[in-house]
């Protein structure tokens, strides 16, 4: 399979386009970097904020979670390597105003793993209960925005990595075709 179509396969696992930035990262080679990844464009305390929102909606189950395959280091490296500094300073700006919204008094990294789930489940629920606003590239999100295009930063990163290509989706070489076949029988989605 070729980068192409696999970004269309991705986007078919979205249930919409990737964005512009995020397809030419894919197309340039970008992936999750190793374990140990120190932000670069991201603070500390942000990196962790995106991580426990990563794991949140990526958990580790008895293939790796989000965070272990890499997705924070993912989102800093296509924000310090291909975003453009105006969408990289839009996206920073989302951070903030999804913090204010999402959680102003900065319990979220505190709460119990049910408590995170509960919370970023309502927040879910609401931003996709709403159409997506319209964005100037370069104009800073809303908190809505911002967590659209983290959560396709997640999917897209997570299943780019060694953990969520080969653990979490199975290759199917030969292409057989069975229609109707019930997904407690087959176990997971095949790549």
């Amino acid at each position: 399979m070729n980068r192409r179509d696999a970004l269309t396969r991705l986007g078919a696992l979205l249930g919409t386009a990737v964005s512009a930035q995020t397809a030419a990262a894919f197309l340039a080679g970008c992936s999750a970097p190793e374990a140990g990844y120190r932000p670069r464009t991201l603070t500390p305390a942000q990196f962790d904020l995106l991580g426990a929102l990563a794991e949140t909606i990526l958990p580790a189950t008895d293939t790796p979670g989000a965070r272990e395959a890499g997705v924070p280091g993912f989102v800093d490296t296509l924000l310090t390597e291909f975003y453009p500094e105006a969408e990289t300073a839009a996206f920073l700006e989302g951070i903030s105003a999804f913090e204010a919204a999402f959680d102003p008094v900065g319990r979220f990294l505190a709460a119990s793993g049910a408590e995170q789930e509960t919370a970023l489940a309502d927040w879910d629920a609401e931003v996709f209960r709403r159409p997506p606003a319209v964005r100037v590239e370069g104009e800073a999100f809303d908190a809505m925005g911002f967590y659209r295009r983290f959560k396709e930063l997640v999917v897209v990163g997570y299943y780019t990595s060694e953990a969520g290509a080969t653990l979490e989706l199975r290759a199917n070489p030969m292409g057989s075709y069975q229609a109707d076949v019930p997904l407690n029988e087959v176990g997971r989605s095949y790549a």
